[in-house]
């Protein structure tokens, strides 16, 4: 997949101008990467690519992508795997995919879609490779989907659940809505997801310090964290706040002249949101754990019980 990104890339570096290897950069910086957004999009700074990333791997690791790929492997050193494909694939193939994308638009072409542009760069071979490159995507985490899904409906057989977690993301791809604002949508999934990785660092590193109980939940056989539940909306709400009063003509409408000054001037994007709503998770659960494990009832139950 990766050779046949970078074969259509250097195809079309002819189109762009590039008669030889001391035009590349030139090429790059001028036609390609310019810096100016197109068609109204946000302008994207070296910290925006940067929390993007974060959002995305974030949410990808914490949602257990690589685990149920790698569960089968027989030595812990094929999870190097992943940097290869990490590299190649979301760094060099994205480079190609940026040149090929200028030159469909310098071919007078518009509306670039993944599919249309490996067509116009690479032909037949261009468009299975994009298909292929979306299977092997999507594969992991339906398979993760079907068995997430499955706890709560366990009298489904997972190839049910699985194959009809891949018909309403089949559906989903089709609209183009999504895929012209799939980075916010990226944006919003990874900060649902955030918190999970405060606790669970919280849960596995910091609590045994602090002499706190970790799977406290599970440990005394509750069905309900309420630390968890309250932390995680909060800082979740607070990001989409701090972002959404900016953003949202109806929220805007509604706290305009209300908000403090100190707050009014943050102006929050979506990718910088990611360390606040992350360091703001793991105080409140800290604080909600502390009160939950330190009152009388819930330390003479974890005291009876030796918990640790």
């Amino acid at each position: 997949m990766v050779l046949v990104f970078f074969a259509a890339a250097i195809a079309l570096l002819g189109n762009l101008g590039a008669s030889s290897t001391h035009d590349f950069w030139q090429v790059i910086s001028s036609k390609v990467f310019t810096g100016e957004p197109i068609g109204g999009n946000s302008k994207y700074s070296f910290w925006h690519v940067a929390g993007l990333a974060w959002l995305c791997n974030g949410t990808q690791h914490m949602g257990m992508a690589d685990v149920t790929i790698f569960r089968y492997a027989k030595n812990w050193t094929q999870g190097f795997a992943s940097a290869f494909g990490m590299f190649l694939g979301h760094y060099a193939a994205w480079i190609s995919s940026g040149i090929m994308c200028s030159a469909y638009l310098i071919a007078g072409y518009s509306n670039p879609q993944p599919g249309t542009i490996a067509l116009f760069g690479a032909g037949i071979a261009g468009a299975i490779c994009v298909v292929i490159a979306g299977w092997t995507t999507a594969n992991p985490t339906l398979y993760r989907a079907g068995l997430a899904i499955q706890v709560a409906t366990p009298n489904w057989k997972r190839w049910k659940v699985t194959f009809a977690a891949g018909a309403f993301m089949i559906i989903t791809a089709c609209i183009p809505a999504v895929n012209a604002n799939l980075d916010r949508i990226i944006g919003y999934y990874g900060l649902f997801f955030i918190p999970l990785g405060a606790f669970i660092i919280l849960e596995e590193w910091v609590f045994p310090k602090l002499g706190l109980v970790s799977d406290f939940t599970s440990k005394t056989k509750r069905l309900f964290s309420w630390p968890a539940a309250i932390s995680w909306v909060s800082s979740f709400l607070f990001s989409v706040f701090l972002y959404g009063k900016d953003h949202y003509n109806w929220l805007s409408g509604m706290l305009a002249g209300k908000l403090p000054p100190w707050l009014d001037h943050i102006k929050a994007d979506l990718m910088y949101m990611i360390a606040p709503e992350w360091v703001l998770a793991a105080v409140l659960y800290l604080l909600f754990c502390v009160i939950q494990q330190k009152t009388k009832r819930n330390r003479q139950r974890i005291m009876e019980g030796g918990l640790s």
